[in-house]
């Protein structure tokens, strides 16, 4: 199995804007736009960073690699 380095979502807000975009308790986000991310404090500075009103996320779910994209606000 391959390691996959990245953070790991361990809860979701059912209301929230990542709900509402598809993201799962388990999925494992790899990176934000063109940011890679391996801590929570990574996933909100790229997050932070980003001037849109939507992000792309890629994120490992059950082994599979998947893009995601989420509304901001």
């Amino acid at each position: 199995d391959e390691e996959v380095n990245g953070v790991v979502i361990t809860s979701l807000d059912g209301k929230g804007l990542a709900a509402d975009a598809g993201l799962e308790v388990g999925d494992v986000i790899l990176q934000v736009g063109d940011s890679a991310v391996t801590t929570p404090g990574d996933v909100e500075k790229a997050l932070h960073a980003t001037k849109a009103d939507a992000v792309l996320l890629q994120i490992d779910r059950h082994g599979a690699r998947i893009f995601v994209g989420v509304k901001l606000a």
